[in-house]
């Protein structure tokens, strides 16, 4: 579902719907239309001036993985959007590269209009923590205020630009679970021009993953809760 809301002379509003109907195994449908995401898309006659980004000295860093490529994972990314390396806390936030390998002329995502493998390795970054016994957080986005994209580009274009996109998240300490929305996620190239910025995600706990062993506990996990203690 696709409708426009809002037109002017210098922008137009989309309200955009993802909707699908819920059906029982037999094919009866138990729910119609059930909402499963809704944003709405400024298109913007053109695109603002990036804003600049001062990059983070690395003094005081501390590598951490990203707990979406552990294969015990719910949710375990691989191939193209294992998008990420270089994932590691920060004394001002939570740090990672884009890391993407994508042919020029790739068949969809050169087609692209906005970086989207970029922007979903971007949202990770919030989640780079180390509970009590080694435990990582695994988290599903629920929402997001705003999504600004400063380029027209998509990820074929940045993965073969020859620029490395560094990805940022703030503040150090935030919970995508626990804290009211108010955090920040930036990607820049090595000049501080911004790419993108995602401001203020929540999300939805999945369980915990080691940093180590990999291996997955549910947010009710017993052996979780010893461990932290």
């Amino acid at each position: 579902y696709a409708k426009v809301v809002e037109r002017s002379d210098d922008h137009t509003v989309v309200n955009i719907r993802i909707t699908t109907d819920v059906t029982a195994p037999g094919g009866t449908v138990l729910v119609r239309d059930k909402v499963h995401f809704e944003l709405n898309v400024v298109l913007a006659s053109r695109i603002p001036p990036a804003p600049c980004w001062d990059h983070w000295d690395p003094v005081g860093e501390i590598p951490v993985p990203d707990p979406y490529h552990f294969t015990a994972a719910p949710v375990l990314l691989t191939d193209m959007f294992a998008s990420t390396t270089g994932t590691r806390l920060h004394p001002l936030g939570k740090r990672a590269e884009y890391n993407m390998r994508l042919a020029a002329n790739h068949p969809v995502f050169s087609r692209f209009r906005i970086p989207c493998i970029l922007l979903d390795g971007l949202a990770r970054v919030g989640v780079l923590a180390v509970m009590g016994g080694g435990y990582q957080p695994l988290v599903a986005p629920r929402t997001i205020r705003r999504i600004d994209v400063y380029e027209r580009t998509n990820d074929s274009l940045l993965a073969n630009g020859g620029e490395q996109i560094q990805l940022y998240a703030t503040p150090r300490n935030f919970s995508l679970v626990e804290d009211a929305a108010n955090n920040r996620f930036v990607a820049a190239r090595p000049d501080g021009r911004m790419v993108a910025q995602i401001k203020d995600v929540t999300g939805e706990l999945l369980g915990y993953v080691h940093h180590r062993s990999g291996e997955f506990v549910s947010r009710t996990s017993p052996a979780l809760a010893l461990a932290a203690q």
